[in-house]
């Protein structure tokens, strides 16, 4: 039950004057409006309204494509480079300097199971899709920004062709970026073309402009449908 009693008497009044200068602007009787709203049930209506609106969102699940859950083994930079080298997957220079950074393996954990799904690029007009804007719209949608370590994961576990079923030549686990020997900031990427380097690094500034053939990974906690 709302108790009214224990508003501020700043709220009270702030309550008061709007249905006040209303009532100035058409010419009504305060007291009689107010009382007509309350007989109404005019606030219940407005309460109910505002409660069904908000339990119409996306559950978190559907917000994202979802890709299949990915299980940590607290394998370090180095031991998942040796990893992607024995799957045959080529590793790009930038992205060898970030697996072999402490930065990375702080990142590493044993046994947790990771949940990721992605945003598509196309959700994004062209001027939009900054990292800056992609990584809002990921938090808008409920979403966790994932740890580095799931980038080497997701390319242990997922073939060139699966994620091109997707209709992405990239998918882009948005951690926290990582510096490269130069000072750029860095995320991993995973590439879908054997012919070129499959896990990459990836310029990651707030205002980098990204193409919209990719796919934004973020992690979302599971929900009981």
């Amino acid at each position: 039950m709302l108790n009214v009693s224990s508003m501020t008497r700043g709220q009270t009044h702030e309550i008061c004057n709007q249905i006040e200068n209303a009532c100035k602007k058409h010419g009504a009787n305060p007291e009689e409006v107010a009382s007509n709203l309350i007989r109404e049930n005019f606030f219940f209506n407005k309460t109910d309204e505002y409660l069904l609106g908000n339990n119409k969102r996306e559950p978190v699940s559907r917000s994202f494509t979802p890709l299949a859950p990915v299980t940590s083994g607290g394998r370090t930079g180095i031991q998942l480079l040796e990893d992607l080298k024995e799957k045959s997957l080529s590793v790009g220079t930038y992205a060898k300097e970030i697996l072999l950074k402490e930065e990375f393996d702080r990142t590493v954990t044993n046994g947790v199971t990771y949940y990721p799904g992605f945003i598509k690029g196309e959700d994004f007009s062209g001027s939009n899709l900054t990292t800056e804007n992609i990584i809002k719209e990921a938090l808008r949608r409920e979403g966790v920004i994932p740890p580095a370590e799931l980038a080497p994961l997701l390319r242990l576990s997922l073939s060139d062709e699966e994620i091109k079923k997707f209709g992405l030549l990239w998918l882009i686990p948005m951690h926290e970026p990582i510096k490269d020997s130069i000072g750029d900031p860095n995320i991993l990427g995973l590439y879908a073309n054997s012919q070129d380097k499959q896990l990459n690094a990836c310029r990651a500034d707030a205002k980098f402009n990204w193409y919209r053939d990719r796919g934004f990974v973020f992690l979302f906690p599971q929900t009981k449908e």
